[in-house]
């Protein structure tokens, strides 16, 4: 794929930055929480696949995956048969998503590899609607048909730049 060229490198910069100040902006103003929901939603959609795949590395079933419109989640991981095991699943909340943000950070750095990562994020996205999120018509179902929808529309119709932003800003 080669080294990101400095028109990369600079626009994932100014990207990341942008990302940063309006995520902390939402929060001081009194709309901003509505405009921010989605965000809520999508971290603990992180956080709950983290402990789930987690269980998954260590052996376990990965049974089902809860999102609600609150924002609180639940993944539901059976087949833990030592502490080791339980703590790399407990960890896998705060980990997982820490892992896939710095993923997602050196993919953002090039619009070609953000391009792809969304393609694969969506993929992925749409497996996990199919294997592990319960209740067809579950508003968990529903969030994440969504994101998988935008990640895959994003990567086959956007400019290259609106793949990077929108990799970067995940």
């Amino acid at each position: 794929m080669g080294a990101p060229t400095a028109q990369d490198l600079k626009r994932g910069r100014w990207f990341l930055l942008i990302s940063v100040v309006v995520t902390a902006l939402l929060f001081s103003f009194p709309q901003g929480f509505y405009l921010a929901y989605p965000l809520m939603l999508l971290s603990t959609l992180a956080h709950e696949m983290g402990h789930g795949i987690a269980g998954a590395v260590v052996g376990a079933t990965f049974e089902s995956f809860h999102l609600w419109a609150d924002g609180s989640g639940m993944a539901e991981v059976t087949g833990t048969h030592s502490r080791i095991a339980n703590a790399i699943v407990s960890a896998g909340g705060l980990v997982g998503p820490a892992l896939v943000a710095a993923a997602f950070f050196a993919l953002g750095r090039r619009e070609k590899s953000a391009r792809t990562c969304l393609w694969g994020l969506g993929a992925f996205l749409a497996f996990v609607d199919v294997w592990v999120v319960r209740g067809l018509f579950s508003f968990g179902f529903f969030f994440v048909a969504a994101l998988a929808a935008v990640c895959l529309g994003i990567a086959s119709k956007a400019k290259p730049w609106l793949a990077q932003m929108s990799v970067l800003f995940v």
